[in-house]
């Protein structure tokens, strides 16, 4: 099992396939990567309220006129390095939050949401133009709900046994960012894209309501698209959708006589148990590598002079060239430590001197690397 997909894999061993595992689970999110999108800067949206109590005493002034409040949220998901960031702005260099607001009291839940994502993210004005600027939000899936009890700040993933008249509930929502998109942040505002291994179980940096987000998100099965539209990674758990198939490695030519060689163009069989096997034909014959295909005993002709053979035959120089020079030093070191006293040794014990003409090789496992060959 693996993260990268078959069109990508450049492993030589690559992963057992087990079943599928991804019954019961919501469709599979497509995430691009955050050099799709454009960021810009749009006039300070000063807070509303200069602190925390002011907020708290608005706060109850609307319940007392409107009843509780409703507040949306969005999670913007892109990824780097295959790996999901989220979109959040900072506010004084200190305090995180999602994206939206809460909603007017005479306002309909979603065309209310996309007006306030609209306020904090979408550009002004022909600052921007081309494709992704004012397109539509595409609102997801309701993630969490969560409820203050009282006008105080703690906010809860449910509501208290106690509690029948909740003052406030926040809903947090999963937004499907587009390939592409154009993002105007307030310049009294910061927008990040923070990793989820980031967020997970930091609430003394981001509080409970954002270090929860990869406990939310862990339920969605992704596929990491590159720059180029091409999926490149996704979530493992999906089983094999085609049947797998043997394709050239190295060696030989293709359709337009160019040579075939082992890289970012050369696919693998993602579903074989091993590479295929590469053996020097026997004294006498050409003198040309083969590949072995075990399968259907295919084998095909791998010219001497293929970059990989040239290595290898540049390596087995170099181990040759440092076995001579280990050899030499031990004739060296065996001169001036066993030419004197193997004469008194040989009178003492009765064994013959210490020949140094016979010292002429030594076994290779003294050679680092040279066993592997």
């Amino acid at each position: 099992m693996s993260t990268i997909t078959r069109d990508a894999l450049q492993s030589g061993y690559p992963p057992t396939i087990p079943q599928e595992f991804s019954a019961n689970q919501p469709k599979t999110i497509r995430l691009y990567p955050l050099s799709n999108y454009t960021f810009g800067t749009k006039e300070n949206q000063p807070e509303e309220d200069p602190s925390v109590l002011a907020r708290l005493q608005r706060l109850q002034e609307h319940y007392e006129k409107h009843g509780m409040r409703r507040t949306c949220e969005g999670i913007l998901v892109c990824h780097e390095h295959c790996h999901p960031h989220i979109l959040m702005l900072q506010i004084a260099n200190a305090f995180f939050k999602l994206p939206g607001d809460y909603l007017q009291p005479d306002e309909d839940e979603i065309s209310g949401f996309k007006a306030r994502l609209n306020e904090r993210l979408a550009p002004v004005g022909n600052q921007f133009s081309g494709e992704g600027v004012n397109d539509e939000w595409e609102i997801g899936d309701t993630l969490a709900q969560w409820w203050r009890p009282n006008f105080e700040t703690f906010m809860y993933p449910f509501i208290p046994a106690h509690v029948t008249r909740p003052k406030e509930v926040k809903k947090l929502y999963f937004i499907h960012l587009p390939r592409s998109k154009v993002l105007s942040v307030p310049k009294n505002m910061k927008l990040l894209a923070v990793p989820l291994f980031e967020l997970y179980d930091n609430t003394a940096r981001y509080g409970p309501q954002l270090s929860a987000i990869p406990h939310l998100l862990s339920r969605y099965n992704f596929e990491f698209v590159d720059e180029n539209g091409k999926v490149i990674a996704q979530t493992p758990g999906r089983g094999v959708s085609q049947n797998p198939t043997m394709k050239h490695l190295a060696g030989g030519t293709n359709g337009d006589g160019n040579d075939v060689g082992v890289g970012a163009n050369a696919a693998v069989n993602e579903h074989s148990p091993r590479p295929p096997k590469r053996k020097y034909s026997p004294p006498g014959s050409i003198g040309n590598v083969s590949i072995d295909n075990e399968k259907n005993n295919d084998w095909e002709e791998v010219p001497l002079d293929t970059p990989d053979v040239l290595q290898l035959e540049q390596r087995v120089k170099k181990l040759e060239e440092e076995q001579e020079a280990f050899e030499e030093l031990a004739r060296e070191h065996l001169k001036n430590v066993a030419s004197v006293p193997s004469e008194n040794v040989a009178r003492e014990t009765g064994e013959n001197p210490i020949d140094l003409n016979e010292v002429t090789s030594y076994p290779t496992s003294h050679l680092p690397g040279l066993s592997e060959i």
